[in-house]
């Protein structure tokens, strides 16, 4: 459906095939022609790619009574701005319904008015397409970005596996660490504990060498002295022996 492609190329940004069904249905131009500026005007805030998309797809609708005041009146507020607008209207009408007559077709303000409830019409049918397109459009966008992130998802449970894992051997790692550096501490104090006693035995045995060698040089000289006493002695008593 052209309507369907139009919109859907627009709102979704889709590349589309060349739609050439504009070059063989009939209608008519609403490009260059002014619609009355009263009551309704364009506001500024619609988007225009839109607008002039279902612009399109109202002129190929367009009643040719219609079509042919909407000329007349574009003709009219081109020439006769100076004009009041309800004159202008009345001016399009009678211009319309002349051009009309000639065609065996007959303009009364209810046809005008048939005619845009007629385009109405044809508003809903676009509407109801473009909101069929464009939810079709979203749940295949949206079910290959939600594609995308259950394999986001998958990846980060994935990662947080790993992660705990390695959080869990950092843990280990740690606690073999800090057991081994409790070990290596208390074995480092019971060395130092020992060596202080160690320390305290060499101590011991300087001090023991040292009293032992005063007693041991006391008895030495003790016996130096006595035997100097005694060859003295010898040496008195004996001295007239021959």
């Amino acid at each position: 459906m052209a309507t369907l492609k139009k919109l859907k190329g627009i709102f979704w940004k889709e590349a589309q095939p060349q739609d050439d069904s504009d070059a063989k249905v009939p209608r008519v131009s609403l490009e260059p022609l002014k619609m009355p500026s009263s009551p309704v005007e364009t506001p500024e805030e619609v988007d225009s790619e839109f607008y002039g998309a279902i612009e399109k797809e109202i002129a190929k609708s367009v009643p040719i009574e219609f079509a042919e005041y909407y000329n007349q009146m574009s003709v009219i507020n081109d020439k006769f701005s100076h004009l009041d607008e309800a004159t202008r209207y009345q001016l399009a009408f009678h211009a319309a319904k002349t051009a009309l007559k000639n065609r065996k077709k007959n303009l009364t303000p209810d046809s005008l008015s048939r005619s845009i409830d007629h385009l109405k019409k044809v508003l809903e049918t676009e509407r109801q397409e473009f909101e069929a397109q464009n939810e079709q459009g979203y749940q295949t966008n949206l079910s290959g970005i939600q594609k995308k992130a259950q394999e986001m998802s998958r990846g980060v449970d994935a990662r947080e596996k790993r992660l705990k894992a390695l959080q869990q051997e950092i843990d280990a790692f740690m606690k073999a660490k800090n057991d081994e550096k409790r070990r290596l501490e208390d074995e480092r104090a019971q060395l130092i504990s020992q060596r202080v006693v160690a320390e305290g035995e060499i101590n011991q045995l300087d001090q023991k060498k040292k009293e032992r060698e005063t007693k041991f040089n006391t008895a030495l000289e003790a016996h130096h002295q006595r035997l100097d006493a005694l060859k003295a002695e010898l040496e008195d008593h004996l001295k007239d022996i021959k």
